[in-house]
């Protein structure tokens, strides 16, 4: 129960829901243990409560009273019992400032940061909340007490080619301003940052702020203070490790290593082992306790960072009271949000002021969902579609998979998200939502617009109600070969068809072109089959053939109507999503993988008997100009006979154009039909044959689409049609101005520049580049432009552009335009010039800031370390380490080792080789070209230790200036998390048979681990069968990967006589570092294959008398049939 300070709360089945099926009036709830900050009151009486019945929550009357002090929360212990049996339950209450709409400030944390470095201020660190306003509206304002010795800066990603404005270019590419004022959801999006200046600062920092918020009416509330502490850099010294936060979250219900991602400090001269933690102030008892795995229960005072790094160290909550221990080992019940301990580092001869650890402390009711996968992405193929659902697979400790909603919170920027909802498909705005269901039945697709992006993202969060969790999908779009076959503009890759039906996929359904090649000669060849049903090939004269795995069909075969898809499962009310992948191949045998089919199985018959499907094929394209509008006549969307059926028909429309919209101007009005909120999805069959129905093409603005669609299906009533899909050609046109983006050009003096795109940008969405025509209006008055044939080639070799000469937007992103200073005093200089695109003109004026050549020593534009998994081998690359140089080429800058790093080693490739780096030579050093190129990389084995270690190096350029004693700092992160078995459901088989093993029956995940990589070792072989390896058949195997389970490699052969019907396996799972181990369980169906065996002995008996016939005269024994169902028939002529 959420309750505001000093307030009341009423108890409804919405928090706490007790129920008994046979005899709820016989339930009585007895209070164990009352709340400490208040009580359970029937108003309007003011007497606590110690006993009720579930009556008095469903009426509503029972509240619960807080006593108004300041605390933040409150817990019940609760026992029901019906006279037979009881159950205790702990109830939470969570106390704020009053609900009103008042602000709160949740947290406010102390942090640390590196002389000269810069920290993230996270949601962990500073909080607010306002009652009924959102995370946007929450405005943090610094006063006039601004930080001294660094500045509270936004951090963005941006543009590479757009304008920078006031932001400031980090040497990592992204870009910083400094800032006074920012919101809640800044920090949530992780934008701010406080920046150290470098200079002396005493060992602290601060700034102070004022809270307000838009939906308050309330004044800003008092200054608050933020308080930073600075780390100095003393030569020698530990150094706290970049991206150790010294904050930790512990849950409530299990013990927390402490990792190093969360305390870590290196030092170049000290293995970790050498780096010793003095804990100044520990814990207080009733905190929990800091705990070495080794030595439990003991709070421990010392300890080194190897401790750290092996996970030997951790916390510990504080127990439950007694009473509760039956529902819980540890509680948090009565702390605050987070506890502290105070430490000091040293490694013998240096020793670091004292500073805080924080543990911020996550109770069982506050766990959010958590994504299985950390950084989900999809592959697509450009305009291609594909599913997206384990990529979202959620777990929450304390919530049903069913009971979590998952929202669309940012949208594809080219693409859209389409939901299947009972056969039809709607995109997906920001703000919708769908459920885990949705996800199990393949209910969501996403769809590539075919622009020529190479990747796309959304934003999708999952919550449970109370917490909820936010995760980045990323899509890597493959880009169409344009030697290859390409999906035909407005084909669906999709289908719908009915329940226990079959429909034929026509070129509307699956279509593909190649310029080289004739419809014969594409080829489709499936790479898997559909689940729900069967993929048939008429053939001429015979039965047809259901196709199978790796089989073929031709475009050819597509355009004679010869591949149908037929359901063999039957659909209650809820409509199913099958599909099946398959690689398209030229005349030329160039391929297109990845293609996916979607078919979308209704539950509800949609044939009309008097409309047929084969007239699908008789709706042809349109085309509109952009920006236009054109009439949909009958004879464009419907075969005469369709007309002839009367007015009696209407036209629904299922799926409306996306780049566009359909209106009716029946009446002298217009009214929009499908795809908008609000409007109408049908309309009667006699408004296209009065030509009232428009298609208008208004979506233009910034983007360049070709082509759109829309789907119908037309009824009467009582029956319907299948879907229908209409393709609209979009015939572009030339109505976007070019938009011009300058920013000066440094040139070194005597040297040139090269004018990029980062200094002259232009956006024309509608023009190629090699058509965006610059006219030199005024040429430079201290230089010259030129025009190089080759970027490869020296900036003097070009031809020199005079005023009249033109040249293309495409010569400046191929670098092939450059500026050379002729010499002189001057400091700047210009040229000015017009851009046309051939309908519109715009005019410029290029700057260059000519500075004096210097010497001057190296210095590093990045230097961010590197991190990498333990046993595990990475390059690095400029995004980890470049230097520059102002008056040399920077990729001849040397890096001259000076002291290897502890642990792992530095390798270089030289001609196809690995040779190692190291101070002891006899290669000693590396280039940045090397880097540049990929071949600098650093190797850590598996079995050595982890945690972080430096690397120290000289920068020296081409004339011996030199930047000395850098460190390059690496971590390593050890693997801990053993593999994940998702899908574990065993097998079922008949006698006899075969059977294989997909990941619906067994799948394992690994975060660190590629799907090659986690391997299955079979323990205990199955004692009824062997399993094998679809590649080596006849030869069992004792291990295969999860690779092989997604590639349908593995099956289980049932081979044994014996009238046993269960058999099963026993395996582990590993990758490499740890394992688990479970039992695969396999279920043989019996098979009535066995003959019976007759004993015949005969029998001899005295004439008149009886004698019992008995087994040991008659006998039949049948391996797979039970004694009393073996019958013997008298064949004797009667």
């Amino acid at each position: 129960m959420l309750v505001g300070k000093g307030e009341i709360g009423a108890f409804t089945s919405s928090v706490l829901d007790l129920r008994d099926d046979d005899n709820a009036q016989d339930v009585v709830v007895v209070v164990l243990e009352s709340p400490k900050h208040g009580q359970l009151v029937i108003p309007p009486g003011n007497t606590p409560i110690h006993k009720f019945r579930l009556d008095d929550i469903k009426n509503g009357v029972l509240h619960y009273n807080h006593d108004g002090s300041d605390t933040q929360g409150d817990a019940i212990l609760f026992q029901f019992n019906d006279g037979y049996y009881f159950e205790n339950i702990l109830f939470h209450i969570k106390v704020s400032e009053k609900i009103n709409g008042g602000l709160q400030l949740v947290l406010n944390s102390a942090v640390w940061v590196p002389e000269g470095g810069m920290l993230q201020i996270s949601s962990r660190l500073l909080q607010s909340r306002a009652f009924g306003a959102a995370d946007s509206e929450i405005l943090y304002t610094i006063t006039s007490e601004r930080p001294k010795y660094g500045e509270v800066v936004l951090l963005a990603p941006m543009s590479a080619d757009g304008p920078a404005d006031s932001w400031q270019r980090l040497p990592d590419g992204r870009f910083a301003t400094p800032t006074t004022s920012f919101t809640q959801k800044d920090i949530d999006e992780g934008l701010v940052w406080y920046r150290h200046s470098g200079s002396h600062s005493q060992g602290r920092d601060s700034f102070s702020f004022q809270i307000s918020s838009a939906t308050t009416t309330q004044a800003p509330q008092d200054r608050h203070m933020f308080n930073i502490g600075i780390l100095p850099n003393h030569p020698g010294a530990p150094q706290l490790s970049p991206g150790a936060s010294l904050h930790m979250t512990a849950l409530e219900d299990r013990m927390t290593v402490i990792g190093s991602h969360y305390l870590s400090f290196v030092d170049a001269e000290s293995p970790s082992e050498k780096i010793v933690y003095n804990v100044t102030v520990p814990l207080q008892s009733h905190e929990g306790t800091l705990e070495h795995k080794e030595r439990p229960r003991s709070p421990v005072m010392y300890f080194t960072q190897s401790d750290i790094n092996q996970g030997n160290i951790m916390y510990r909550p504080p127990r439950a009271a007694p009473h509760m221990r039956e529902i819980m080992d540890f509680s948090f019940t009565g702390l605050p949000e987070t506890v502290n301990f105070f430490f000091t580092v040293s490694d013998g001869e240096f020793t670091t002021a004292e500073m805080p650890f924080t543990i911020h402390l996550l109770s069982n009711d506050q766990q959010p969902p958590v994504f299985q996968i950390t950084a989900p992405f999809l592959e697509v193929t450009q305009g291609g579609r594909t599913p997206i659902g384990m990529q979202l697979t959620v777990s929450d400790s304390d919530t049903a998979p069913e009971d979590l909603l998952y929202e669309l919170v940012e949208t594809p920027r080219y693409g859209v998200l389409l939901k299947s909802e009972d056969g039809i498909q709607t995109p997906m705005s920001a703000g919708d939502t769908f459920t885990y269901e949705d996800i199990n039945r393949n209910a969501l697709q996403y769809v590539h617009d075919g622009s020529g992006t190479t990747e796309d993202s959304m934003e999708i969060a999952v919550t449970d109600g109370i917490t909820s969790t936010t995760t980045l999908v990323k899509i890597v779009i493959s880009l169409a070969n344009d030697n290859g076959p390409r999906l035909v503009p407005g084909c669906l890759l999709s289908i719908t068809v009915a329940s226990k039906s079959s429909a034929i996929i026509t070129r509307t359904n699956l279509a593909y072109m190649d310029k080289n090649s004739q419809d014969s000669r594409i080829r489709i060849q499936l790479i898997s089959l559909p689940m729900y049903g069967v993929l048939t090939k008429a053939k001429s004269g015979q039965a047809a053939e259901e196709l199978s795995e790796f089989s073929f069909f031709t475009m050819e075969d597509i355009n004679s109507r010869k591949i149908k898809y037929s359901t063999i499962t039957e659909t209650d009310d809820q409509a199913l999503t099958d599909f099946f992948h398959f690689t398209v191949y030229n005349a030329d045998n160039d391929r297109l993988d990845n293609q996916i089919f979607t078919v979308i199985i209704t539950a509800v018959d949609r044939s009309l008997p008097m409309i047929s499907s084969r007239e699908q094929s008789s709706i042809s394209a349109l085309k509109v100009e952009e920006g236009g509008r054109i009439s949909l006549s009958s004879r464009d969307l419907l075969p005469l006979d369709y007309v002839t059926l009367g007015p009696r028909l209407r036209i629904h429309i299922v799926t409306g154009p996306k780049f566009g919209y359909l209106e009716n101007i029946k009446n002298g009005g217009r009214t929009s039909l499908g795809g908008q909120i609000g409007s109408d999805s049908s309309f009667p069959i006699q408004d296209i044959i009065e030509n009232y129905i428009y298609y208008v093409q208004n979506v233009h603005d910034s983007v360049e689409p070709t082509v759109d669609y829309f789907s119908f299906f037309m009824t009467d009533g009582s029956s319907q049609s299948e879907v229908h899909n209409v393709t609209i050609i979009i015939e572009g046109k030339n109505d976007e101005p070019p938009q011009i983006f300058l920013l000066p050009v440094s040139v070194q003096d005597n040297a040139g520049a090269v004018i990029r795109n980062t200094c002259l940008s232009v956006q024309d969405i509608d023009t190629p580049d090699n058509e965006l025509i610059f006219h030199v209006t005024k040429t430079p008055l201290y230089g010259n432009l030129r025009r190089r044939q080759f970027y490869s080639e020296p900036l003097d070799n070009g031809r020199i552009l005079l005023q009249g000469s033109y040249f293309t937007y495409q010569d400046v992103l191929d670098e092939l335009i450059v500026y050379i200073p002729e010499g002189g005093t001057t400091h700047s200089d210009e040229f000015r010039f017009s851009l046309s695109d051939g309908r519109y003109t715009e005019s410029g004026r290029l700057q260059f800031n000519i500075e004096p050549q210097r010497k001057a020593s190296p210095r590093m534009a990045v230097n961010r370390g590197l991190q990498i998994s333990a046993g595990s081998t990475a390059i690095i690359t400029e995004k980890n380490l470049k230097g520059t140089d102002i008056d040399s080429d920077d990729e001849k800058l040397q890096y001259d080792i000076k002291k290897d790093p502890a642990v792992g080693q530095l390798l270089i490739s030289k001609n196809s080789n690995l040779l190692p780096i190291s101070v002891k030579g006899p290669i000693t050093s590396f280039t940045q070209s090397d880097i540049n190129k990929g071949y600098v990389q650093y190797k850590h084995k598996k079995g050595e230790s982890g945690g972080s270690f430096a690397l120290k190096f000289d920068v020296v350029d081409t004339e011996d200036n030199a930047l000395i004693d850098q460190s390059f700092y690496i971590s390593i992160l050890e693997d801990k998390q053993p593999p994940s078995i998702t899908a574990n459901k065993g097998l079922t088989l008949d006698e006899n048979s075969w059977k294989k093993i997909t990941t619906q029956q067994l799948s394992a995940t690994d975060q660190d681990s590629e799907p090659r990589e986690l391997l299955f070792h079979i323990t205990r072989q199955p004692s009824l069968g062997r399993l094998e390896h679809v590649g080596s058949p006849g030869i069992k195997i004792s291990s295969f990967s999860q690779a092989d389970i997604e590639s349908r490699s593995i099956q289980y052969i049932h081979t044994s006589t014996e009238e046993k019907h269960a058999d099963d396996f026993t395996f582990t799972v590993s990758d490499g570092v740890n394992e688990v181990s479970q039992t695969f369980y396999i279920t043989i169906n019996k098979v009535d294959d066995s003959l019976p065996v007759v004993q015949n002995s005969g029998m001899r008996v005295q004439e008149g008398v009886r004698k019992t016939i008995t087994e040991f005269e008659l006998k039949a024994v049948d391996a797979d049939t039970e004694q009393g169902k073996i019958g013997y028939v008298d064949y004797r002529d009667q």
